[in-house]
């Protein structure tokens, strides 16, 4: 979802992410990061565009309908007091997804319904252990693209396009070796040398000719280092 310093917990945060408008807030009743649809039962309102009321509640911008950490609506203002219980009504509650903070990046199992609700005991988001290692310094950032996370991650795996795409963006490049090779761009563009260490369904390790390393974890992490593994810690 979101990197938490980008996240003000007094506020809402909307967000579209894998093609689901989703709002992220934070739930003082538990210390927690939720993460909703974004938008009220009632009228399809965005809650992102809400508040936090002043029992700690997601309030709707539209006509004040307020819910809990769970999804479920606490109260309606519009209902009378001593009318019937109208905002226990399950079509008064909003899609709550399973989500936890992990190296302080808030993620989100995108999947709302009751058989997913415990999946983050069963299956965790990719852990780096290098953001929580104070030895390291960690810069996050976030950009949005108009394309899926496929072909980014496609991108950053290929560094054949580096001298091209990016000219004159990555400082003077050295000529690769290429014994037999009598033509040469200026670009710098030329065969690279890399071994394949492991590869599965899983991702591959692939170590590179100057001690470092590439790691591919499906389906969206990758890492790249100047380091050899065993010097990173990685397993």
């Amino acid at each position: 979802m979101a990197p938490v310093c980008d996240l003000d917990p007094g506020a809402p945060h909307g967000k579209t992410v894998l093609g689901l408008r989703v709002v992220a807030w934070y739930d003082r009743a538990v210390d927690e990061w939720r993460v909703f649809d974004d938008a009220c039962p009632h009228r399809l309102a965005p809650l992102s565009e809400g508040r936090i009321d002043d029992k700690g509640r997601l309030q709707c911008v539209y006509h004040g309908w307020c819910f809990d950490g769970r999804g479920s609506c606490q109260f309606i203002p519009q209902a009378p007091a001593l009318g019937p219980p109208v905002h226990k009504n399950s079509k008064a509650c909003v899609a709550s997804y399973p989500s936890v903070v992990q190296n302080n990046i808030l993620w989100f199992y995108p999947r709302a319904d009751e058989e997913h609700q415990d999946i983050l005991q069963r299956k965790r988001p990719p852990f780096i252990p290098e953001i929580d290692d104070p030895s390291f310094v960690t810069v996050y950032g976030v950009r949005d693209l108009p394309y899926g996370y496929d072909v980014l991650v496609e991108n950053l795996m290929d560094p054949a396009h580096v001298p091209y795409a990016h000219k004159g963006l990555m400082g003077k490049l050295r000529k690769k070796e290429d014994p037999g090779r009598v033509e040469f761009d200026v670009e710098g563009g030329g065969p690279v040398k890399m071994k394949i260490a492991e590869a599965d369904i899983a991702g591959f390790l692939s170590e590179q000719d100057n001690s470092g390393y590439f790691r591919y974890v499906a389906p969206c992490t990758f890492y790249g280092s100047p380091l050899p593994k065993e010097e990173k810690g990685q397993v």
